[in-house]
């Protein structure tokens, strides 16, 4: 069982919409751009070859302080192929 169907599987992954690949990456989105505000983007690591984009909901984030006031979600996951 690869990491994909492992996530799958705990439930992980329920709500990905989409996978594509993308450069190095295969980039499996969970919620569209458009319910992001544009400047709160991050990329952090999970693990090992496992990525995850994250932002800041569309109207909660704070432009003078660069902060979140409702806290991130995941946009979408970035996997490396081994």
């Amino acid at each position: 069982m690869n990491w994909f169907q492992r996530c799958v599987a705990r439930g992980m992954m329920r709500m990905v919409r989409t996978c594509k690949r993308v450069g190095r990456f295969l980039h499996c989105r969970v919620r569209p751009k458009g319910q992001f505000d544009p400047r709160s983007f991050r990329t952090i690591t999970l693990k090992r070859g496992v990525k995850a984009v994250i932002g800041c909901p569309k109207g909660k984030f704070d432009p003078k302080r660069k902060k979140c006031r409702a806290g991130t979600r995941i946009q979408k996951f970035l996997r490396q192929p081994r």
